[in-house]
Parts: structure tokens; C-alpha cells; sequence
């Protein structure tokens, strides 16, 4: 696997975990109240999120070979998805940032809901771009129903099992609502690759095996966790699944990269 290659992996995945994050946080903003919220979850799972957006930007950054050359890629904006990708995730981090500074002075409850709303429609967006980059024509591995599909399903997947580990303590409300998800998503995922026309090339199968045993292991915890919901010990639980899940997608992802190195196009 070259560099590029492993830099697209990784800004790709942790990029879809941040918006993932970040919608499924805001949708418990929006149910439970902003006023409502506990202050310290409003902080540190946005300063999660702009972490990992943070990290992801650097590395879309150093993909481009030169990083003094990103505003190149910018640049072309009208023409180029990979531009409008950039330009997203930019908008998206300039909008976090300014997010974070508002949420850290804990006074401005209205703005905090507008500058939420404009950064899932951001997250939107970006999401949007990046899969109709990858959705190239040429590719026929790449260019049908099922990237959006597995895009989609990683965002949802990743920031809510990122999300549980962030609330677990303080939300126990919310516990079987995300392991019922997380169970459905992991479902989806695994049909999804199934279905997936390069998760059976050849020497790329084996892979698909890993990740069905690691989908089968994430739903045999998630049973558990069904039982232990109040118990304290949870927590371990919830990270082990989350460690589980995201090496599932990751490996889901290295098989979609792979799909086009041996499509012979």
C-alpha cells in the first residue's frame, strides 16, 4: 500500500467519523435542548470532533504531494470534485473552529444553534463531494449505487459508535438506542460489501472473511452490552466495540481502494 494510497484511507475514515460525530451529536442537541445539554458534553465532544477533522485535513493536505500546493487544489473549484471536496472540508473546519470558540464562552445559546445548523449542512456538502469524486466514470467498481452507500453508512457508523464512547456515563437514556443502531449499521455494512462487486477479487477476499468475523464479534457485543446497561462497567465495552468497528470499516475501505488497483482499467 503507497503513501497515497494510505493517506486516502485514513483522511477518508476519520473525516466520515468527524461527520458522523458531529451530526449524530447534533441531533441530540437538538431533541434534548442546547439549554438542557450538560456544558462539559457540548465542549469535549466538539473539541473531539475538531480534533479529528483537524487530523484528516492535514492528511488530505499531505496527499497532495506538496502541501504548499493545496490552494492549487482549491482553485479549481467549478470543475473539479476533488477542489470542491477541499473547499468543504475547509468551510467545514473554519465553521468548527468558530463552533468551538462560541461553545467554549458558554453565553450565546442562539448563535451556538445557527453556526450548528450551518455546519451539518456543511458536513452535508463535503460528504456529498467526496462521493462524487470517487465515483468516476472509468471505475466500474466505483461508479455504481454502492460507494455513496458504504460512504454513508461509515459516516453513520464511525461518529455513532465514536459518539457512544463520548456519552456513555451521562446519557443512559440514549444506550440501547445506539447499540440498536450501531446492530443495524453493522448489518448494513457487511451487506453492503457483500454486494460490493470488488470485495471478491482475487486476493482481496480474505479480507472480506476478517471483517465478517469482526461484524459478527461487533454484534455478539453489542448483545452483551443489551445486558449491562447499567452497570458502570460499560464503558470498556463501548470502546472495545468502537475499536472493533472502525478496524472493520477501515479494512472495508482498503478493500474499496484495492477494487480499483485490480479492476484492470
Amino acid at each position: 500500500m503507497n503513501e497515497n494510497f494510505t493517506s486516502l484511507l485514513f483522511f477518508t475514515i476519520l473525516s466520515q467519523m468527524a461527520v458522523g460525530t458531529l451530526i449524530f451529536r447534533e441531533l441530540i442537541l437538538l431533541r434534548g435542548g442546547f439549554e438542557f445539554i450538560s456544558y462539559q458534553f457540548r465542549k469535549r465532544s466538539l473539541q473531539v470532533i475538531v480534533i479529528l477533522l483537524f487530523l484528516s485535513l492535514v492528511i488530505a493536505f499531505l496527499h497532495l504531494g506538496n502541501p504548499l500546493h493545496a490552494f492549487n487544489a482549491i482553485k479549481n473549484f467549478g470543475k473539479s470534485w476533488l477542489s470542491r471536496e477541499i473547499f468543504s472540508l475547509s468551510l467545514l473546519m473554519a465553521a468548527l473552529l468558530l463552533y468551538l470558540i462560541i461553545v467554549l464562552r458558554n453565553n450565546h445559546l442562539r448563535t451556538e444553534r445557527i453556526i450548528s445548523f450551518i455546519s451539518v449542512m456543511l458536513c452535508i456538502s463535503f460528504v456529498y463531494s467526496m462521493i462524487k469524486l470517487y465515483m468516476i466514470p472509468s471505475v466500474i467498481s466505483w461508479n455504481n449505487p454502492f460507494t455513496p452507500v458504504s460512504f454513508i453508512i461509515t459516516t453513520f457508523l464511525c461518529g455513532l459508535i465514536l459518539l457512544a464512547v463520548i456519552i456513555w456515563k451521562n446519557f443512559d437514556g440514549f444506550n440501547y438506542i445506539i447499540a440498536l443502531l450501531t446492530a443495524i449499521l453493522v448489518i448494513c455494512s457487511l451487506a453492503n460489501s457483500i454486494l460490493f462487486y470488488g470485495t471478491f477479487l482475487k486476493q482481496v477476499y480474505y479480507l472480506f472473511i476478517i471483517r465478517t468475523a469482526l461484524s459478527i464479534i461487533s454484534l455478539l457485543i453489542i448483545t452483551v452490552l443489551n445486558f449491562r446497561f447499567q452497570s458502570n462497567k460499560t464503558g470498556i465495552w463501548w470502546v472495545i466495540l468502537s475499536l472493533i468497528v472502525v478496524v472493520s470499516e477501515i479494512i472495508n475501505r482498503y478493500i474499496f481502494f484495492l477494487s480499483f488497483e485490480k479492476s484492470g482499467l
